[in-house]
């Protein structure tokens, strides 16, 4: 954690002003984290929140409550699963069309369905793989063609310490 004593021009800040950012899972806690913090220290830069179910509810008040406190930022929700190939090469095209360039993303897609690995079948590991798995591997295919600052990858602490009835989200983080 940092201290308040350090200035805030002296930190090295992974986003830029007019930056464009792709963040997958965006519409979670961890995606509209990084959402905001993006939003607030840059002026102004371009956030795409990926997920692959329709933007209602409480998670539309959280996106719209960061564009309120953050209107210099343009923030879009687009409904996409990033385990379809196809989409996600789409996707990236619009972005670089609308946007000119992608500079950054944030994979932070994921799918729980606890239970003990013994139990689960193939449908059940799939699903829970598929999207940092599968997801990776698309969005780096349909990305290879940008000059990207970076690709993140978020992860879970179930990778190192384990939790019963999540073998399979261990191994996709």
């Amino acid at each position: 954690i940092l201290s308040e004593e350090v200035p805030q021009d002296a930190l090295l800040l992974p986003w830029k002003d007019t930056g464009v950012y792709l963040i997958t899972g965006g519409a979670g806690g961890l995606g509209l984290l990084f959402a905001g913090e993006i939003a607030r220290r840059t002026r102004p830069a371009t956030i795409i929140l990926v997920g692959r179910s329709p933007l209602v509810g409480e998670r539309l008040e959280r996106v719209s409550d960061i564009q309120a406190r953050f209107p210099q930022a343009t923030i879009e929700y687009r409904q996409v699963d990033v385990t379809h190939e196809e989409t996600v090469t789409e996707l990236v095209q619009w972005i670089r069309r609308t946007f000119g360039n992608l500079h950054g993303i944030i994979h932070g897609a994921g799918v729980l369905r606890d239970n003990f690995l013994l139990k689960k079948s193939l449908d059940e590991l799939h699903t829970v793989l598929a999207p940092k798995v599968v997801g990776l591997v698309n969005l780096d295919q349909a990305s290879r063609e940008c000059d990207l600052d970076y690709l993140v990858l978020c992860s879970s602490g179930s990778a190192a310490e384990g939790n019963a009835g999540q073998a399979d989200y261990a191994a996709a983080n």
